[in-house]
């Protein structure tokens, strides 16, 4: 099964700025073809504006508003530094906006949520294990709860 996880956020920012902050990120490359998609080690991704439809669904699933997807796909053979790769990605692009943004697996799985300017982590996802692939020290904010989070909440 793959896994790819995308950040869904309010901005005002279009995907070709917020893929230039991910590229000015230490080891992660420009895709030849787009200025729009990324890859890194262990995962290739991509930003893109969301379409009404999508922007529906997000809003009834999880009840935020978001017109960017900022999203990537890992490679399974190097799955701990795409993983770790992509929630630098991730939060780089959350420290640059202060608007509702969810992060998810598949579409379905929240593994962060910032609404009304408050983030929260999925308990069920992030660890203060050294060897854990997402842990609290790699959060660059000091303002965040800590709960289980479920579509529907």
């Amino acid at each position: 099964m793959a896994m790819d996880f995308s950040l869904e956020v309010e901005t005002s920012m279009m995907p070709q700025q917020i893929a230039e902050l991910i590229l000015g990120i230490k080891g992660f490359q420009k895709d030849s073809n787009d200025n729009r998609y990324f890859w890194a080690e262990g995962l290739s991704g991509g930003v893109r504006l969301l379409d009404n439809i999508s922007q529906e669904i997000l809003r009834e699933e999880v009840g935020i508003f978001a017109n960017v997807r900022v999203w990537y796909r890992l490679d399974h053979s190097e799955y701990e530094k795409g993983m770790r790769n992509g929630l630098r990605a991730f939060t780089k692009v959350l420290q640059q906006t202060d608007k509702d943004a969810v992060v998810r697996l598949n579409g379905d799985d929240i593994k962060l949520l910032r609404k009304d300017g408050k983030l929260t982590l999925n308990s069920a996802s992030f660890s203060d294990e050294n060897d854990a692939v997402w842990r609290y020290m790699d959060i660059p904010f000091s303002d965040y709860e800590v709960k289980n989070l479920e579509i529907g909440m």
